[in-house]
């Protein structure tokens, strides 16, 4: 459980937008990731290539680890903290892919969670990293940056 009152507050601000809807995480295509993934650095870019290899402090300092299943791990734990986070996927014929979320993907089948809220072919997407202004990459070195929440475009 979380228990960062602003991080839970800044969470729930960032993925607040009520989803489309929720599908079986079954009937997800393109989310499951192999142990390599899970140990390597994670590629949260949302277009700033200092940001590639790096976590936020919540997670660093919970986990002392910039890995993915470190950021896997704290969503488990916003989401036992009552936080609904939508993936993001798209609907081609009927096909359902992922688009973003494969983090939170992963922490809702670890969870056992099945039935998972979703924004089907949205145009663009919300990103938000922390609410704090830095992040944190494997070597312990801060980064300084701009606590930001927007969107970017669904290509």
């Amino acid at each position: 459980m979380i228990n960062d009152k602003k991080k839970l507050a800044y969470v729930r601000r960032l993925y607040g937008e009520a989803p489309d809807g929720h599908l079986e995480l079954s009937d997800i295509v393109g989310w499951p990731r192999d142990e390599e993934w899970m140990n390597d650095l994670p590629h949260m870019n949302h277009g700033l290539k200092k940001r590639r290899g790096s976590v936020c402090p919540c997670v660093y300092e919970k986990y002392n680890e910039v890995t993915n299943r470190a950021i896997v791990k704290y969503i488990c734990e916003l989401l036992e903290s009552d936080i609904k986070i939508p993936l993001r996927v798209r609907d081609v014929k009927g096909v359902i892919s992922m688009i973003d979320g494969v983090h939170t993907a992963i922490a809702y089948n670890e969870l056992g969670i099945s039935k998972v809220p979703v924004h089907i072919n949205p145009k663009r997407a919300r990103y938000g990293v922390c609410y704090k202004d830095y992040l944190i990459r494997p070597n312990g070195e801060k980064i300084k940056v701009k606590p930001t929440i927007g969107y970017y475009d669904v290509k």
